[in-house]
């Protein structure tokens, strides 16, 4: 701690470190993992007895790859030790400190305990995230509002107009006008992005290491997202759309309007994979609050972002790993140099090569001919009733 104005929100920092990420609270009884997380040892416990995964990473655990944590322990006695002990003088210096950040909110009185500089420093985030997003849901509705107005006077005009150059004339201006109140809107939008951060940025939120995982049950995916402070709920689609591009299998037809999210507990996340597979949509909303994944609220708005919180993406996405195969015989191209193969399995020959890896995947496969150019839509699989793709059969 390099000077008492840095106390509050250092210390809040340090508590986080001594927080588990199954539970959310103080550490009790602090086990180490080897891929070097730290868990309540009931937590860990639990966690590898259900998933045999580390909570934070995935790494495969077992009760063999965990460790007691005696220096936590020693770590946090000491933290609360040297609390317990800033004496009167130190407590009116920190007292002061918070009324010119937050307002006299504490007249004659000393602050008693770290828990209310936190509660004070919780609380005054929560408001300023409040007052940004009212002023941006407003802005919003403004910008609706203006591009509404523009469109029946677009119409209007457009319907007096009788020449083919007025007409022109007033499109290029409807266009021009709503150009401008789409930069502005996004002019807006950034400035209150911008404030967003710049608060934050004063208490040095931006030291707080949040790694979140988002769950994809539906894709059996699962992969961890470094959170932001100024992240909206909308950021998750970016990430999403840019996690598989990465994996070389792109979302088809992405549309962020018809996915939410919900946030649940590690221990909860089985439980939420098996409503979400199977569409039991009714049944989490009675548990779970859900948030269209459109939304522009700010993530950590919601109170619940946390070290080791889980998203859980309620997704009806199409990867293109996902999408249809297509039989030669399907779509036939008689110009296309094809290879054919023999299944020894299936006991035929002339097999195409979506069938080869589609049909007969896992079968012992030769090469019949290489580099053939077909007459007529040709693949055995289909003849002989075998195809699994989309074929001239079952268009």
């Amino acid at each position: 701690m390099q000077h008492q104005g840095d106390l509050m929100i250092n210390a809040d920092l340090i508590i986080k470190q001594l927080q588990c990420a199954v539970c959310i609270n103080e550490f009790n009884n602090p086990f180490l993992t080897k891929c070097g997380h730290c868990f309540c040892y009931n937590c860990i416990e639990e966690v590898i007895n259900r998933y045999h995964k580390c909570p934070l990473c995935n790494l495969d655990l077992n009760k063999t790859d965990i460790f007691k944590n005696n220096q936590i322990n020693q770590i946090k006695c000491t933290f609360i030790f040297y609390i317990e002990i800033i004496d009167e003088q130190k407590k009116q210096q920190l007292n002061n400190k918070v009324n010119n950040v937050f307002g006299d909110q504490t007249t004659n009185s000393f602050l008693p305990d770290y828990k209310m500089i936190s509660d004070m420093f919780k609380n005054a985030i929560q408001q300023m995230y409040n007052i940004y997003e009212s002023k941006y849901i407003d802005a919003i509705d403004e910008f609706k509002a203006r591009q509404q107005e523009l469109k029946i006077d677009y119409t209007q005009k457009l319907e007096t107009a009788k020449e083919d150059q007025v007409k022109e004339q007033i499109t290029n201006n409807y266009k021009e006008a709503l150009r401008q109140i789409e930069n502005s809107f996004k002019q807006l939008k950034d400035y209150y992005a911008e404030c967003v951060y710049k608060t934050l940025e004063q208490f040095k939120c931006e030291q707080i290491d949040i790694l979140i995982q988002i769950v994809l049950p539906q894709q059996n995916t699962q992969f961890p997202w470094p959170f932001k402070v100024n992240n909206r709920i909308s950021s998750i689609a970016e990430v999403i759309l840019q996690y598989f591009d990465k994996k070389n299998d792109p979302i088809q037809n992405f549309d962020p309007s018809r996915l939410k999210i919900i946030f649940c507990k590690p221990q909860d996340l089985y439980k939420i994979s098996q409503l979400v597979q199977k569409q039991d949509i009714d049944i989490i909303s009675q548990q779970y609050q859900i948030y269209p994944m459109n939304s522009e609220i700010f993530l950590a708005s919601l109170g619940q972002v946390k070290q080791g919180s889980i998203i859980v993406v309620i997704s009806n996405i199409n990867l293109k790993s996902s999408q249809p195969k297509e039989c030669i015989t399907y779509k036939f191209n008689k110009d296309k140099l094809v290879d054919y193969f023999s299944c020894q399995q299936c006991k035929i020959h002339w097999v195409c090569q979506t069938c080869k890896d589609f049909c007969h995947q896992g079968h012992q496969l030769s090469i019949y001919r290489q580099q053939v150019k077909p007459d007529w839509a040709c693949c055995y699989c289909v003849s002989k009733g075998f195809c699994k793709a989309l074929n001239k059969n079952n268009q």
